[in-house]
């Protein structure tokens, strides 16, 4: 009696767990049990989607400003600056310039608008002496290189002219805000890389390697310098140390120039290679300065070096 009691309490209790399941359960097509969705979680949301904020939007689709594009003069005008003290300005003196692969020269252009004589210079009248010229017409974006590579960009002035009443010579300047102390800069107006090999400069500096013409094999600038005289100059006051600068290539050594340093007139020379004309070759650029200032381009072709560009101040 006690089993027929518990088999009907079991059975009873199952009916009514299978009861409680099928108010949760229907049949599917395929006669398998599928759990119903409780009628709350069927409603769509009435939530509305999250959104980013507008910030958040604009910086998802924000791109990288564009840089200002180079001011380029088709005679691809090039200058020199020499620091010699701590000025707050600097002059920009030009070389000149290339188009087309040819070399212009200050002299090659004509000058329209007033500038300085002989006897303006004297009496100080320099300041207003603004000139139209096709080699720079005020406002083109220079890229500026020190012996070690490029240093900055910057936007040239508007050109002044003057005729050297000491040498005579033409000169043709704009006036910069002082960028970076460096004894040498040189600005090139072009959008090629003016820096494309790096020289080595060793043994003091009076030996430098570098690939001049992009062949793949290193020329070799070599300064030789004599020893100082023993006795003093009269005019100097010094021993005059005279430098032959050459250049070697394929075993041949070809003579760039000699320069006499006297300490007075010529206290300093230095060197830098730079393409200044955006064929891919590196010309070689010279600086002797003291009480005179020369700065010197020079190109090397078929195993000759030619005086391309100069520039000159002095008695």
């Amino acid at each position: 009696m006690k089993k027929l009691m518990i088999i009907l309490i079991a059975l009873s209790l199952g009916v009514g767990l299978a009861a409680c399941k099928s108010k949760n359960e229907t049949k599917g097509v395929s006669g398998e049990a599928v759990k119903r969705t409780p009628y709350s979680q069927s409603l769509p949301s009435t939530t509305p989607d999250k959104k980013e904020p507008k910030e958040q939007e604009k910086s998802s689709v924000a791109t990288e400003k564009p840089k200002p594009q180079m001011v380029v003069n088709k005679y691809h005008p090039i200058f020199f600056i020499y620091s010699k003290n701590n000025e707050s300005k600097q002059t920009a003196h030009m070389l000149g310039g290339s188009k087309d692969g040819k070399w212009y020269k200050v002299t090659d252009f004509n000058k329209k608008g007033k500038y300085t004589k002989d006897q303006d210079f004297f009496r100080g009248e320099v300041k207003d002496n603004y000139v139209e010229v096709d080699l720079v017409n005020g406002g083109e974006t220079f890229n500026l290189y020190g012996a070690v590579g490029r240093l900055t960009q910057v936007q040239g002035g508007k050109p002044k002219f003057m005729i050297s009443p000491a040498s005579g010579e033409e000169d043709l300047s704009f006036d910069l805000d002082l960028i970076k102390k460096e004894d040498l800069v040189i600005g090139v107006n072009g959008e090629w890389n003016a820096y494309p090999r790096v020289p080595k400069f060793l043994n003091g500096n009076e030996r430098i390697t570098v690939d001049l013409d992009g062949d793949g094999k290193d020329e070799i600038l070599s300064i030789h310098k004599s020893k100082p005289a023993v006795e003093e100059k009269r005019d100097t006051g010094l021993g005059q140390v005279d430098i032959t600068f050459t250049v070697e290539q394929n075993s041949k050594k070809i003579l760039i120039q000699k320069v006499a340093v006297d300490g007075i007139y010529v206290s300093t020379f230095k060197v830098m290679t730079l393409d200044l004309s955006g064929d891919g070759k590196m010309e070689v650029v010279t600086m002797e300065a003291g009480h005179n200032t020369t700065v010197s381009v020079y190109a090397l072709e078929d195993g000759k070096t030619q005086r391309v560009l100069d520039y000159y101040e002095g008695d």
